[in-house]
């Protein structure tokens, strides 16, 4: 509609979009308008308290993207006057195994908040600072091979203005045909090794570019720096402690869930090995864990300091409208500006499935959407709308 206000939302591509292009930052501009919805014929689980002509909205959205093609959609709402449960679909058409609203999906770079708590939370206990370099906590062999490791602050690396190229970007087109490439398992090392055949994308803090490689780059400072595995930094610092039942690094540990099939008409198969993205994006979880590690990042409770929430949203110069007016990057989260007020969080793909973890915060809301597929159509700007119709929190 001519005139209504619009505003951009972009999210990082892991593995899941190869075929679309290097870039692997897919920008939707959603344009605010009037949208019909019509309630759909599946259940709605909401808490009493939750307002029941929104949860009707939502659940007509589901119904929707699953009509469309969605194979399996989960939509998690949680808000001072209650949750909202919803939830469309199979797990697996195949078998027509029902979805349920606790199902596991892969999160793509959703993961990329968790390895940033981990890493203020180091900084917090001071066993790093933000400005080490990153060579000074890889061994000089490894740092050698990354370009401007000895300048690179682990702070540029959170934000993304680091200027280390993506080692995605660079076996896209032979992955999405290799079987080999998709069932190996990938060692830390040899993603180091992929990221060295390219020079710097600019200068460290001289311009913002998203790279996954930054953030298997850091898991390998956590476990320098502590001398753990990055899985036991992730259950002792963040899973165990918010009781996540679903989550864990796939690939890297003995599932605690059921993953659910994901489609994806590429490679065809949900039978991989997420190792290719670790702590980039390899995680696996679902809508009530995502919930509850989106409450306690948002109150604090993964911080030692209620400041250091405060830095983990605080963009980079560089980042600052890198998509366009109110689209920022802060320590492993992007930060919107939009007409439905502060919105942060994270938003992932890899290949069959889709995953955004949000908080509006003029509204106190969590909003979790897990879908198992990469090329979905559950609509984004339809569930901002109606939440908009929730009491607002900030005056």
């Amino acid at each position: 509609m001519a005139g209504d206000p619009t505003f951009t939302i972009s999210y990082s591509y892991d593995i899941a979009k190869l075929h679309k292009g290097a870039n692997l930052l897919k920008r939707i501009m959603l344009l605010l308008g009037v949208v019909c919805l019509i309630v759909g014929g599946l259940p709605i689980h909401a808490q009493e308290s939750f307002d029941t002509a929104i949860a009707q909205q939502l659940q007509a959205l589901i119904d929707s993207a699953v009509e469309q093609g969605d194979p399996g959609v989960v939509v998690w709402v949680d808000t001072p006057q209650g949750v909202f449960e919803g939830v469309g679909g199979y797990a697996d058409r195949d078998t027509e195994t029902i979805l349920q609203v606790d199902d596991a999906f892969r999160i793509g770079s959703v993961n990329k908040m968790f390895t940033s708590v981990v890493i203020l939370q180091l900084m917090e206990e001071a066993v790093l600072t933000l400005d080490d370099t990153l060579a000074q906590w890889l061994s000089p062999e490894v740092a050698a091979m990354v370009s401007n490791s000895d300048v690179i602050t682990l702070r540029q690396m959170l934000n993304l203005s680091s200027g280390i190229h993506d080692y995605i970007s660079d076996i896209e087109e032979e992955y999405v045909v290799n079987v080999e490439m998709q069932q190996r398992a990938w060692e830390p090392l040899e993603l180091v090794s992929i990221i060295a055949t390219q020079e710097a994308d600019f200068a460290p803090g001289e311009a913002w570019a998203y790279s996954n490689s930054n953030f298997v780059l850091l898991g390998m400072v956590i476990e320098a720096s502590t001398g753990q595995s990055v899985v036991e930094n992730y259950h002792a610092r963040i899973i165990d402690p918010l009781g996540l039942t679903h989550t864990y690094l796939a690939d890297a540990e003995t599932p605690t869930a059921n993953l659910i099939r994901g489609y994806d008409s590429l490679i065809g198969t949900n039978d991989y090995n997420a190792s290719l993205t670790w702590t980039a994006g390899a995680l696996v979880s679902n809508a009530p864990d995502l919930a509850t590690f989106m409450r306690a990042l948002v109150a604090g409770r993964l911080f030692a300091e209620a400041t250091t929430l405060d830095i983990m949203l605080t963009p980079t110069e560089a980042s600052i409208n890198f998509d366009g007016e109110g689209s920022d990057y802060g320590l492993g989260v992007f930060i919107f500006q939009t007409p439905f007020g502060l919105i942060y969080g994270h938003t992932g793909d890899i290949f069959g499935f889709h995953a955004k973890a949000f908080y509006l915060a003029d509204y106190d809301t969590v909003f979790i959407n897990l879908v198992s597929t990469d090329d979905f159509r559950l609509d984004l700007i339809g569930q901002l709308e109606a939440l908009s119709q929730l009491p607002l929190t900030v005056k």
